[in-house]
């Protein structure tokens, strides 16, 4: 009974990070944080947002002495970010199938709890399928 209940915990949980990840609180990690999961990729992704501002930025000053080179750092700035908005809609999509999946291998799990400790539940469960 007391696994019952823990996984019971752990269903909620990952409910609560799943809605979560609908959020704008989603788009910036906060439920794969709260979860105790690795953040590597999400500092990864936040570089990549500051290092191809950081060259757009950059690009612009070079613009009057440098045209050629401001266009190649301006480029590079706006390939950078699109990189960093792939990997973070990546990310993020990831994590909601991630908490997705943990709520749904729970709940498989209780269910067949519950039909192994009431049989009689099964039968009025296959009559509504």
């Amino acid at each position: 009974m007391h696994d019952i209940t823990q996984i019971q915990q752990a269903k909620k949980k990952a409910d609560v990070l799943l809605l979560l990840s609908f959020t704008p609180l989603g788009l910036i990690g906060i439920p794969r944080m709260i979860a105790g999961k690795s953040m590597h990729s999400w500092k990864f992704a936040g570089l990549l947002y500051l290092v191809g501002m950081g060259l757009v930025m950059k690009a612009s000053q070079l613009e009057t002495a440098y045209p050629t080179s401001s266009g190649i750092v301006d480029i590079t700035g706006a390939f950078v970010i699109c990189w960093a908005i792939s990997l973070h809609a990546f990310m993020v999509i990831k994590d909601v199938m991630m908490f997705w999946r943990i709520s749904e291998d729970k709940q498989r799990f209780l269910a067949s709890q519950h039909h192994t400790e009431h049989p009689d539940c099964l039968e009025s469960v296959n009559v509504l399928r």
